[in-house]
């Protein structure tokens, strides 16, 4: 309101919904230490995204420049993965955004720079 902008006071954003459902295992379920009968791969992953308009669309990144690092990608709501790094330079991914409703324009954020993909 003009009274809010006036006095520099901010309006009061209504709070989010609470859910009260519990988190949910969706992936990569072969990334670890050794959890798979083959042997998994070592690492973390830090960002995950999934496309707004297909939800089975989901991207993560790994962030310790190892086997597990770089972006994957599962198009089945985390069931199977697979690394999408052609043309990916530094594999080290710090951030995910999903550009257009599909999943099919990322961007990758590295400490050395950003990285676009185009499905």
């Amino acid at each position: 309101s003009y009274s809010d902008r006036r006095t520099g006071a901010s309006p009061s954003a209504p709070l989010p919904p609470a859910s009260h459902t519990p988190w949910t295992t969706v992936g990569p379920s072969n990334i670890g230490d050794s959890i798979t009968p083959d042997g998994g791969e070592a690492g973390t992953v830090q960002p995950v995204v999934a496309a707004a308009a297909n939800p089975d669309v989901i991207y993560t990144g790994g962030n310790n420049n190892a086997a597990s690092s770089g972006v994957l990608k599962s198009i089945d709501f985390g069931r199977h993965w697979v690394k999408v790094n052609r043309g990916l330079a530094d594999t080290r991914i710090h951030g995910l955004y999903i550009v257009d409703q599909h999943g099919e324009h990322v961007v990758a954020g590295t400490p050395s720079g950003g990285y676009e993909k185009l499905d």
